[in-house]
């Protein structure tokens, strides 16, 4: 498995993600993300924090998807400032811009 560049979550099985987490590889941020069952967060890969046990690890495509299985997110380091923009700031976008012209 090469740099993280290019990968995305179906590119990798749960073993690949592992690896990269135990190997702190900041190349694979925002190609997934992990929870965490025993502290009830989630990481991106290359977390600064204590290397979690594989057992205790759940892996997802999307900061999104780690929320809404009720993980909450690391203060180390912060993965939901790597979310694309939310619906909401969409909606702001356009009323600030107004409507695209057809």
């Amino acid at each position: 498995m090469g740099r993280g560049a290019g990968y995305a979550y179906a590119d990798l099985d749960e073993d690949d993600m592992f690896a990269v987490l135990e190997s702190r590889d900041t190349s694979f941020a925002g190609a997934f993300f992990v929870g965490i069952t025993s502290t009830g967060t989630y990481c991106r890969p290359g977390c600064a924090a204590k290397v979690p046990m594989r057992k205790d690890c759940r892996f997802f495509a999307s900061a999104e998807e780690a929320e809404a299985a009720g993980f909450r997110t690391c203060k180390l380091c912060r993965p939901d400032r790597l979310k694309g923009p939310s619906k909401r700031s969409n909606e702001r976008a356009v009323r600030l811009r107004g409507p695209a012209q057809a």
